[in-house]
This record gives structure tokens, sequence and C-alpha cells, in this order.
């Protein structure tokens, strides 16, 4: 190689090299900022919105497209404990999350009550309502109801880290039969699958309540 194209090349190298260090610096600096306006908002939302102190400890983004929004500023309400999230919607309002998750936090304890004892490898348990989210905004923090008391649809998808095994359906209704009993529950569903790992085992249960 002569001289003049080895020249060529590390300068091409180290120019590569430069501008790549300046997107990457470029790219946390933008982060940076886009963490603060999401906290600051968030700050200043909860504030409007809530009466008792709560704490805004994170941002949570999505890349894949899986939540309906980019980032969100995570919040814990510091009375009760509840962890939720704050974000713009695809109106460019403030939202949260408040009073889903409170909700489920409360299935989540009777649910997990009876799951302990009734099932094994239990890996993990998400209970969500996003169909009743549109009308979470009717309650304030301070009034929000029990979730017995409303009409609400959750999505409960339990993870069972195993094989199937038998009785494992009956187990199964007799939860579904437990949730509709305890709150009232006449839409939604329940989804159980099997995993080995992070491998999706076949098989799987799903029940609609009614």
């Amino acid at each position: 190689m002569n001289k003049t194209l080895r020249r060529f090349l590390i300068g091409a190298g180290i120019f590569a090299a430069v501008g790549l260090l300046a997107v990457l610096v470029v790219f946390i600096a933008i982060s940076g900022n886009n963490e603060d306006a999401v906290k600051e908002d968030a700050e200043a939302y909860t504030e409007n919105r809530f009466q008792s102190e709560t704490d805004v400890y994170g941002v949570l983004y999505d890349s894949m497209g899986n939540q309906p929004f980019k980032a969100a500023a995570q919040v814990r309400h510091v009375d009760d404990g509840i962890e939720f999230l704050v974000y713009r919607n695809e109106d460019n309002q403030l939202v949260d999350t408040y009073v889903s998750s409170k909700w489920e936090e409360e299935v989540t304890e009777t649910a997990m009550a009876y799951l302990d004892e009734q099932l094994s490898g239990v890996e993990n348990l998400d209970i969500r309502f996003e169909k009743s989210t549109s009308s979470q905004h009717r309650y304030t923090p301070e009034d929000v109801p029990s979730v017995r008391e409303v009409e609400a649809a959750p999505s409960i998808y339990l993870d069972l880290n195993r094989e199937p095994e038998d009785g494992d359906e009956e187990v199964f209704e007799a939860f579904a039969t437990l949730l509709e009993d305890e709150f009232s529950f006449t839409d939604g569903r329940i989804t159980v699958q099997y995993f080995d790992g992070d491998t999706k085992i076949k098989g799987g249960w799903t029940q609609e309540f009614s």
C-alpha cells in the first residue's frame, strides 16, 4: 500500500471516528434534555392534579412502539406507594395512569394470594386496565373508587415457568371465577402462557370474563 493511500485511509478513519463521537455527544445531550423536560412536565402536572405528595423518580422510554408514549415519567405517590406513569397522549395532553395502577395493585393482591397457594411456577402476573383508561380522569386521586365499585375490564396475563400439568385448567377456571365473584368483572380476559426460561412452550389457556 503506497503512502498516499495509507494517509488517505488513516485520515478517513479519524474523520469517521470524530463524526461518530460528535453524533454520540449530540444524542446524549438530546436524550438528557428530553429526560429533563419529561420530568419537569410531570412535576408540574402532578403538583396541579394531586393534593398529596408525589415523587418523579425516572423516565421510561418505549422504542418498540408497544406503549402509547415514547417517553413517560415514572412517579411514586408518597402516601400509598402506588407507582404510575405520566406522559403526553396522541393529542399532546398530559395524562397519568394512577387510577389504573391503583386498580392493578388491588387486583394483584387478591390474585397472588390465590395463585401462591394453588399454582407452582408463577413467573409473572401482569394486570392492565387499558380499556378503562379513557374514563379514568373523571376521578381525582383523592376520590378513586375501589375497582370493585366500577365497571372495569382487565387484561390479565399469567406466565408460568414450567410445563403444563394435569389439573392446571381447573385451577385457571377457579381463578377466573374467583375474580368474577370478587370484582364483578363482566369484560376482559385472562391469558395463561407457559415458558422454559425465555422460550414459550406450546400450550396455554385463555378465558374471557362474562
